[in-house]
Order: C-alpha cells, then sequence, then structure tokens
C-alpha cells in the first residue's frame, strides 16, 4: 500500500513467507557475518552485512517492487541487518542510492509496553520509527509510526533522500532486529 508524505510517498507491504524465511534463516543461523556498523548511522549493538546468497535471492523480490513503486528497473546495491537492544537507536538520516528500504524482522515489544507503561506525557516516541520531511511550505515534519510486533515481517521501501530514524524502545532484554539496504537505478553509475 502506498501511503503519502506531502510531494513524495513510501511504500508498507507485508513481505512473503519465502522471503522472510530466507532472510530469518541466515540472521539467526551461526553463519560469521561481516561488521558493517562503521557504515551505519546508529547507536546499535550490531550492524552486519547478509550474505551473497541472501542478496541474490532477496534482491529479486526487491527489485521487483522497487520497479512497480518507481517505474523504473533497479539494483539491490547493499543489504545488511541491525540488532538493537534497549535504549540502542538510530538518528534521522538518509541513505545512498535511489531506493531504500527496512523490513522488521523482529519487534520484542507492543506499543502499550513503550508508551503507556510509562506514562509518558505528550509525544512519547519510544519504539516509534520516523519518517523526516519539508512540507510544501519548507515546514520541517515528521511522522512517527508506532512499529511494534504487529509490523513484524512488514517492509517500508522509500526514497533514499527521505530522512527516517528509529528511536529507543525500553522494557525488554529481547532485541528488535531489522534489515535494511540501497538499491540503484540499473545502469546508473553507482555513488561512493
Amino acid at each position: 500500500m502506498y501511503k503519502h508524505l506531502d510531494d513524495d510517498r513510501y511504500l508498507d507491504i507485508t513481505v512473503p513467507k519465502y522471503e522472510m524465511s530466507l532472510l530469518r534463516e541466515e540472521i539467526f543461523s551461526d553463519q560469521i557475518h561481516e561488521d558493517f556498523r562503521s557504515e551505519l548511522a546508529g547507536n546499535q549493538s550490531e550492524g552486519k552485512l547478509l550474505s551473497w546468497y541472501c542478496k541474490e535471492q532477496l534482491g529479486k523480490y526487491l527489485c521487483h517492487h522497487a520497479k512497480e513503486f518507481k517505474g523504473m528497473k533497479y539494483e539491490l546495491d547493499s543489504l545488511w541487518f541491525n540488532v538493537s537492544h534497549a535504549g540502542d537507536f538510530n538518528p534521522p538520516h538518509q541513505h545512498g542510492g535511489d531506493i531504500s528500504f527496512v523490513i522488521f524482522v523482529q519487534i520484542p515489544y507492543t506499543m502499550i509496553d513503550q508508551v503507556d507503561k510509562y506514562h509518558a506525557s505528550g509525544g512519547n516516541l519510544a519504539g516509534h520509527f520516523s519518517f523526516y520531511y519539508n512540507d510544501i511550505f519548507g515546514k520541517q515534519c515528521d511522522l512517527p509510526i508506532p512499529v511494534d510486533v504487529t509490523y513484524e515481517n512488514t517492509m517500508f521501501m522509500f526514497p533514499a533522500k527521505l530522512k527516517h530514524g528509529v528511536y529507543p524502545f525500553h522494557g525488554t532484554e529481547s532485541p528488535r532486529i531489522t534489515v535494511s539496504g540501497n538499491l540503484h537505478r540499473s545502469g546508473k553509475v553507482k555513488k561512493t
């Protein structure tokens, strides 16, 4: 389903079982993954590259949706997973490439746990994913999305230039696990 942010939009869809099982199998295996945290914006416990095989298999699915989303052919450029524990966060940032995505693999909390339990007044954004953008008048806006366990197996796909971030969560020992990556238009020279 397409959702709009003034002059831009993002895709919000459920990832099929095959692709999710592929991701889970690799993430939760004993396989050694290359540390990727030095390339990431977040303050998180782990950020690791997924294997060539996983990238090849998932790339077909992602490129198909990117083409439907923006009407052009794309290639998967990078693919990694993030493991965040209570207190970890991802500040507002944007990605390289043309299209970015995040897939919610494991979210170990509900919004009731994060918001109601701690009785914050006003804008308690614990555990929220947020997009940051300027409206047509140049006003800075954000769209916080209450991502919790109900978002597992969901993917957001969006223009890489669209700033986004994730607020810290609390109250659980289990990690939040997401998969992210970037796609670039086919035939386009990659930026380094």
